[in-house]
């Protein structure tokens, strides 16, 4: 058995009658770049959310001084310091553009579909191609790539490290070792939780550098030298700062409920168990299909979707756990799926044809549907509310209060920014309410779909609804906001 046989379908395998010409390739390539690129900076139009805000206030608190960039890889020991864009935030400064902050998201984001071409190319052009198209119109990738965290960074870095690792496996070690070890540095760096992924690609590629070489020696030179580095910076960064993270708490999800979203959404269907169910039992089938060409794809798919996530919940035993944490193992899922249904599509089988083609476009559709949401309502957007204030206010101080003084504090305080001149607002925590209570009370929930009342009780008079905002779900809320009568 040679290498080839070892790792990937041979393109062979493909009707390749069906090969698109190289400037037909080319063209599809950039509509899928040109569309992935417009969805995700369409998506980030909407104003900062809670996170983002965190970061910004966690630089630049007020009467504290600001940290260095080293202060930012050692000392600040908070979850929500995301250290590659921490650093770009502290470039940039608390008063830049929202779509400043969220640039590098937004172009790693957009730099993952030539990727996903990439690690599909091998296995044939229609793989390449599915697999860009899924992961171009993939909704969880779209929102997190336009927002000003890590996440989209450490998916990047995650199939950078993929695709030059399947390449060294290949025996193409130079320049993609020192790749390897460029982009595990600098996946932990855009977010911890690459973590997860890292250990399902060293766990992989020694297994299969193993079968190759069968030599104890030339495995170990082979697999330390991609992964060696990495691992020596990810020591000294846990005893840096990594053990010293300080958690910032955030709502309580079940897990359950958090595997049933990531499944549903990795299919683009509704966050329901019954579209979970219908992604297990459109992956099995691909799984099966895959197994006797491409079985190296299969144990890594195992271990990147199932057990190194498993592992992470059991050894951490958090109780905050979001789908975010699990970007990566749902990019996979969804390469996965299409390398599944590409292979499907090459036999040639207009049946099977038919059914690839209606798969694909109800992936797509769903996560349309997604996407529409997210450009329609964002993330709760604040900047209306700070219009509705505005306009409404008579008097140039605007009071109000809310039902989570941690939330809405901070949101407000970037926020007041957007007021006219001469407008001013003063927010009282509920322990310091004055008699009567505050011209205007902000709510908010984390439930997608959600009605709220048209009256609420006060400390003395009640509130009526002004205005309602709802928001796309995965991250923000929707708020109301009511006046007192």
């Amino acid at each position: 058995m040679n290498k080839n046989e070892l790792f990937t379908a041979p393109e062979s395998n493909f009707d390749m009658r069906d090969r698109p010409k190289g400037r037909r390739v080319a063209a599809a390539m950039l509509l899928l770049l040109t569309a992935g690129g417009l969805l995700r900076f369409f998506s980030a139009r909407d104003g900062l959310w809670l996170d983002e805000i965190w970061t910004i206030r966690m630089l630049f608190s007020y009467g504290q001084p600001v940290p260095s960039a080293t202060d930012v890889l050692m000392s600040l020991h908070q979850e929500n310091n995301h250290y590659l864009n921490s650093l770009w935030v502290l470039f940039l400064g608390p008063d830049a553009e929202g779509m400043l902050y969220r640039l590098p998201s937004i172009v790693a984001g957009t730099a993952c579909i030539p990727l996903a071409w990439m690690i599909g190319k091998p296995r044939g052009i229609p793989t390449a191609a599915i697999s860009a198209l899924i992961i171009a119109f993939s909704y969880p990738l779209i929102h997190y790539s336009s927002e000003a965290r890590g996440y989209s960074l450490a998916l990047f870095c995650a199939l950078v490290c993929l695709a030059c690792q399947e390449r060294v496996i290949r025996g193409r070690r130079w320049p993609f070792i020192p790749i390897i070890a460029c982009a595990a540095i600098a996946g932990v760096l855009s977010q911890p939780v690459f973590l997860i992924f890292y250990l399902a690609i060293m766990v992989w590629s020694a297994w299969r550098m193993w079968v190759l070489e069968r030599n104890p020696r030339a495995f170990l030179r082979n697999w330390s030298s991609c992964h060696l580095a990495p691992l020596a910076f990810i020591g000294w960064l846990y005893f840096t700062d990594l053990r010293f993270l300080v958690n910032g708490g955030g709502p309580i999800i079940p897990i359950g409920k958090v595997i049933c979203q990531s499944l549903s959404l990795a299919i683009g269907g509704p966050e329901s168990p019954i579209a979970a169910i219908v992604a297990v039992m459109l992956i099995l089938p691909c799984l099966i299909t895959l197994w006797r060409i491409d079985n190296s794809w299969c144990v890594l798919a195992f271990l990147g979707i199932v057990l190194t996530p498993a592992l992470f919940i059991l050894l951490t035993q958090r109780q905050e756990v979001y789908l975010r944490y699990f970007l990566v193992p749902i990019a996979i899922f969804d390469l996965t799926l299409a390398f599944g249904l590409a292979r499907i599509w090459g036999t040639g089988n207009h049946i099977y044809r038919g059914i690839c083609i209606a798969v694909l476009a109800s992936i797509i559709l769903g996560n349309m549907v997604h996407v529409t949401r997210l450009l329609n309502c964002g993330r709760g957007s604040y900047t209306g509310l700070m219009r509705v204030l505005s306009q409404e206010t008579g008097a140039d101080l605007i009071t109000i209060g809310s039902d989570n003084d941690f939330r809405n504090e901070m949101m407000l305080g970037y926020y007041i920014r957007f007021l006219p001149s001469g407008k001013k607002l003063q927010y009282t925590p509920r322990k310091a309410w004055p008699p009567g209570g505050p011209e205007w009370f902000l709510t908010q929930s984390m439930e997608r779909g959600i009605s709220p009342p048209n009256e609420i009780g006060g400390p003395v008079r009640s509130y009526s609804l002004v205005k309602f905002q709802p928001f796309a779900g995965l991250s923000g809320w929707a708020w109301a906001l009511y006046r007192k009568e």
